[in-house]
């Protein structure tokens, strides 16, 4: 089986550039899709409007918030939901979660930031997923690597089963055999994306970078197109009723009420005939 395909895109291909600018045909032309990075929290990625500008329409595109889950989840949902709306894409948004670091002014360096507890977690995963769900009438892809989806696992939260519901892409740069030996699922029963690779050329794909994420549908191109909704469903044609019998039937009933007609007037010509009427 022949794997849909694609890469993720960010600003960080513009920290990691090589000489020349982006060449826009040589990314859409063996791409199943791609997927740019709307923003972080409530700030729109300063790539964003050149990748949409120059990408949409052209492969099948959709993008991630990257969630800062140490901020309330339901403004940046809402943000995410309205840059959505302004600019929409092809098929459903993620929810990208991952431990960070945020520039501390008062140190002048990174401070990473820890975790919350687990059931925490999944309550704040919620408190942005629902009203996404809400507005788009299905949950978002949430981006996680292994190590996160065990710890979702251990959260014990009552809304875990509703969380499997959502596509989850997992990023893990390595043999896939690993995934499912180290059940790096969690509670997930199969990848729907899977970045499989943070260093495939961005200069031969088209990128204005030495190393660029990859990443596979689980499926082929025809599966992906499907799962994404990108086709219109096939409607099965409207079945075709033989109404032969009926019919035959009617012209029987038809032919017997002429035969009724026909005594009923002859036995009239009689009467008047006998009566002299």
């Amino acid at each position: 089986m022949t794997r849909a395909k694609g890469p993720d895109i960010s600003t960080w291909q513009r920290s990691d550039s090589v000489p020349g600018e982006p060449n826009i045909n040589l990314l859409i032309d063996d791409e199943n899709f791609v997927i740019v990075k709307r923003g972080q929290n409530n700030r729109i990625d300063v790539d964003f409007d050149y990748w949409y500008n120059n990408i949409h329409g052209k492969v099948p595109m959709s993008d991630y918030l990257f969630g800062e889950y140490d901020h309330y989840a339901g403004p940046q949902a809402k943000w995410y939901i309205d840059q959505r709306k302004a600019k929409p894409m092809d098929f459903r948004g993620t929810l990208d979660l991952e431990p960070f670091k945020r520039w501390d002014e008062t140190k002048q360096l990174w401070v990473s930031i820890p975790l919350p507890p687990a059931y925490n977690l999944v309550q704040w995963i919620f408190n942005f997923g629902d009203p996404y769900k809400e507005e788009f009438k299905e949950w978002p892809m949430i981006y996680i690597n292994g190590s996160l989806a065990q710890y979702i696992k251990s959260s014990g939260h009552g809304r875990l089963n509703e969380l499997k519901e959502w596509p989850l892409w997992l990023s893990y740069p390595g043999a896939e055999q690993v995934i499912y030996d180290n059940k790096y699922l969690g509670i997930w029963d199969k990848w729907t994306i899977w970045q499989y690779s943070w260093t495939v050329s961005g200069y031969a794909n088209g990128v204005e970078s030495k190393e660029l994420d990859y990443n596979y549908f689980n499926g082929t191109n025809i599966d992906f197109e499907a799962w994404a909704k990108l086709v219109p469903p096939v409607v099965p044609p409207p079945s075709t009723i033989d109404i032969t019998p009926e019919l035959d039937d009617m012209w029987d009933l038809v032919a017997s009420a002429q035969d009724d007609l026909d005594g009923i007037n002859a036995l009239i010509t009689a009467i008047r005939t006998k009566t002299g009427g």
